[in-house]
C-alpha cells in the first residue's frame, strides 16, 4: 500500500513539474514584449517589433513553421531584447513539440547574452526542470542544481525544490530532507509550494532509518 502511495505521488509530482513552465515562459515573452513596445531605442529595435508582431500573427494563424524561421533569425540578428524573447519563444515551442534537446539549446543560448540575471536564472531552472524529466544519470543534474541554488538566485526556491525531486529519485532521503527543510521553514515561499515539499518529505521519512 506504501508502495503504491509512493509511485501515484510521484507520476502526480512528475506531471507537475512542466505544468508552469510553458505559461512561465509565455508571461516572460508578454513582459519583455511590453518592455521592448514602450521603450525603442532605435530604428533597428523599431523594425525588430515589426518583426516580432509578425512572428505571433503566423503563430495564431496556425504556421508555426514560418514564425519559428523568424524567430531564427530574429536570435541571430535582433537587437538585444528580441534576442532574448525569441529564445525564449523558441524554448516554448520545443518544449510544447516535446523537442526537450532543441529546447535546452535556445535556453542555454540566453546565458550567453548581455541580459539581467534573472533572466538567466530562469532559462537555467526551465533546463534543470526538462533534464529532470529526461536525463537517465540524475548525478550530474545534482550538481549542477547545487551550483545554481543560492540565495541570490530569483529561483531559489523552486531549484531546491527540484534538488530535493532529484535527490529523492536517487534514493537519497536524507539529502532530500535537508533541502525540504529549507523551504518548509521558509515564510516567502508560497504554500503549495511548501505542501509539496511536506508530501514529498513524509515518503522520504520513511526511509531514513
Amino acid at each position: 500500500m506504501e508502495l503504491t502511495r509512493n509511485n501515484t505521488f510521484m507520476v502526480r509530482l512528475n506531471k507537475y513539474k512542466y505544468l508552469f513552465i510553458v505559461p512561465i515562459v509565455a508571461i516572460i515573452v508578454i513582459l519583455i514584449a511590453c518592455s521592448l513596445y514602450k521603450s525603442y531605442t532605435n530604428s533597428k529595435a523599431d523594425k525588430d517589433s515589426l518583426v516580432f508582431s509578425d512572428i505571433q500573427e503566423n503563430l495564431m494563424a496556425g504556421k508555426e513553421q514560418e514564425a519559428f524561421n523568424l524567430l531564427n533569425k530574429l536570435s541571430k540578428e535582433g537587437t538585444k531584447g528580441y534576442k532574448l524573447i525569441s529564445y525564449f519563444q523558441k524554448a516554448s515551442i520545443n518544449i510544447n513539440k516535446k523537442q526537450y534537446k532543441e529546447a535546452i539549446d535556445n535556453l542555454q543560448a540566453i546565458n550567453k547574452l548581455s541580459v539581467p540575471e534573472y533572466y538567466k536564472n530562469l532559462a537555467n531552472h526551465i533546463i534543470f526542470s526538462i533534464r529532470l524529466d529526461q536525463d537517465k544519470d540524475l548525478k550530474p543534474l545534482i550538481s549542477d542544481i547545487q551550483k545554481e541554488t543560492n540565495s541570490n538566485n530569483a529561483f531559489y526556491y523552486s531549484n531546491l525544490e527540484l534538488l530535493s525531486i532529484a535527490l529523492y529519485t536517487i534514493k537519497d532521503y536524507s539529502g532530500a530532507i535537508t533541502n525540504l527543510d529549507k523551504i518548509i521553514t521558509e515564510d516567502k515561499v508560497p504554500n503549495g509550494v511548501k505542501e509539496r515539499a511536506k508530501a514529498l518529505k513524509s515518503l522520504a521519512l520513511a526511509y531514513v532509518k
